[in-house]
């Protein structure tokens, strides 16, 4: 029973961790929680990133992986049931319109004062 009980506070603890990372993630540049915050690795993956991106690249770049086109077993898939044609435009559609808004999110966090 020791050992339950041992798990179930363990898994509560990194249930609110995880909580917490969550909520730091979706605020960038406000700390909500300042302990969290101070305990953070800093491997040179983070450091890189950091250097790499502003949380507003950050989001557009979110943006866009989620709307690209998908793997190419997917495309494969569209070919068989589609033709090529059809194929064709869905690839170019998955690309076009996630770089225009990828584009409109930097461009309105830029003119909403975000960077």
């Amino acid at each position: 029973m020791a050992d339950l009980g041992h798990i179930v506070v363990g898994f509560a603890e990194a249930t609110i961790g995880a909580g917490q990372q969550l909520l730091e993630g979706l605020t960038p540049g406000i700390t909500l929680f300042p302990a969290a915050a101070d305990t953070r690795d800093t491997t040179n993956l983070s450091m890189a990133l950091q250097h790499a991106f502003t949380p507003l690249s950050a989001l557009a770049f979110l943006v866009f992986v989620l709307l690209y086109i998908p793997c190419v077993p997917t495309i494969g898939a569209l070919m068989h049931e589609l033709g090529w044609q059809w194929t064709s435009l869905t690839m170019a559609l998955q690309t076009i319109l996630p770089w225009l808004l990828a584009v409109a999110v930097y461009q309105g966090g830029l003119l909403l004062g975000w960077q």
